[in-house]
């Protein structure tokens, strides 16, 4: 942390510096006097970067995958029912926790470990349709980035 004084500047002789054409006679009359303390913080981290355990990443990565998992069924549409993804729990169970004021350490690891369960279900029909649609070739390149991203976020 970084402190700093700050200072604010005070004129000395007004009428002589009223009369002087040039900007520095002026500066080197008026005098320097502390004000107050300016806390600086210098740590620095990236804004867009979630903690890897958030409960409101996990739900967006849950809404992903079940956007992922939309676009891999689409072809099997009709033929196959289409997994089983619970995005109604899913969303009640995030919702329950989101819209608390205090959330109890406790309360927050059962609502993560939850959600995770939900993430690592949905990980796990994307490789079945995988295997039987013939890959993920169907998504398109932002979506299978994003996938990758999920599956090393999951992992952690």
């Amino acid at each position: 942390m970084i402190h700093r004084t700050l200072t604010t500047i005070k004129p000395g002789n007004g009428a002589a510096a009223a009369t002087d054409e040039c900007a520095e006679p002026q500066l080197r009359q008026m005098e320097l006097t502390n004000v107050g303390e300016l806390l600086l913080d210098a740590t620095c981290a990236p804004a867009d970067i979630a903690y890897p355990t958030d409960l409101s990443l996990l739900n967006q990565t849950r809404e992903k995958l079940e956007q992922i998992i939309d676009i891999l069924h689409e072809p099997q549409r009709g033929t196959t029912r289409k997994p089983r993804t619970y995005r109604e729990r899913a969303r009640k169970a995030y919702l329950a926790i989101a819209k608390q004021r205090r959330v109890k350490p406790r309360t927050m690891r059962k609502a993560i470990g939850k959600q995770l369960r939900f993430v690592s279900r949905d990980l796990r029909i994307i490789a079945k349709l995988a295997e039987t649609t013939g890959g993920l070739t169907q998504l398109p390149r932002r979506l299978y980035k994003e996938l990758l991203v999920i599956q090393e976020l999951y992992r952690q």
